[in-house]
């Protein structure tokens, strides 16, 4: 029997949008937009024209927990896209992904359960993502399986589409303690077209991949994914879990139907 994470309540919002920073919303968390960020930066982007280009002003990402405009998020990854490395970039961003650096989010990730509860902490904790990028997910005996669809501003970037199946990846194999020759992903779909080399798509994800697909896939097998999480701890997790949900159900959202479809 197939069960779908999406069953999973979402945290509800309080109602008040004192908590977030001026703007219309929806919000994210900042740890979220840091990675992206710091990639830019690496990569040689001027600090004043990636802030300028997110509306940020200068501290704003210094608090993990911190909530920023999800336009922010949206404007760097579209920066990160622009570089002449945009088709391997986002695999460049994955490998070096570690789950401390998505605050209290990957800390919780890191004491969860198994690698189930992992995957399932992306709707768990969905308004600190940002809504677009919540994926839907059904979990089978045999397979787990993570859909999205961007929308055609972010499937243009192929940055942000690529990178979010590829840290999933990355993040699991190394909290799992998988062996390499352990199968993880069983396949991979992108909306965007292919690169002109696959090779280091082929060698990360080790199963079949599809470009130009309806949707932003990822299949996970299921066996893999009911294996422990490496030193955990039940007792940290339960706060840090609490501790998310909080934030979680704090983050100011668009209230009215024309803003949400804006």
């Amino acid at each position: 029997m197939t069960q779908r994470a999406n069953d999973l309540p979402l945290p509800a919002s309080s109602g008040s949008p004192s908590s977030g920073p001026p703007g219309s919303g929806p919000f994210v968390l900042a740890a979220t937009v840091s990675a992206p960020f710091e990639l830019a930066l690496s990569a040689g982007v001027d600090r004043r024209v990636l802030l300028a280009r997110a509306g940020l002003n200068e501290g704003d990402l210094d608090e993990p927990d911190a909530l920023v405009p999800r336009d922010a998020q949206t404007a760097i990854w579209e920066v990160v896209g622009e570089l002449p490395e945009a088709e391997t970039i986002a695999l460049d961003l994955a490998e070096r992904s570690e789950l401390g650096a998505m605050g209290v989010v990957g800390w919780a990730m890191t004491h969860a359960p198994n690698g189930r509860a992992v995957v399932d902490s992306i709707r768990r904790y969905a308004r600190l993502f940002g809504d677009p990028y919540i994926p839907l997910i059904e979990h089978d005996a045999d397979r787990t399986v993570i859909h999205r669809e961007f929308e055609p501003r972010i499937v243009a970037t192929r940055v942000l589409p690529e990178y979010a199946p590829a840290s999933t990846v990355v993040l699991l194999r190394r909290s799992l303690g998988l062996e390499a020759d352990e199968p993880l992903a069983l396949e991979v779909w992108f909306q965007h077209s292919p690169p002109r080399d696959d090779s280091r798509h082929r060698a990360l994800f080790a199963c079949p991949i599809r470009f130009g697909a309806p949707e932003t896939r990822l299949v996970l097998s299921g066996a893999a994914l009911e294996r422990p999480i490496e030193g955990r701890d039940p007792n940290l997790y339960a706060y840090l879990d609490r501790h998310a949900l909080s934030l979680a159900r704090g983050v100011p959202q668009t209230s009215t139907l024309a803003a949400r479809v804006s």
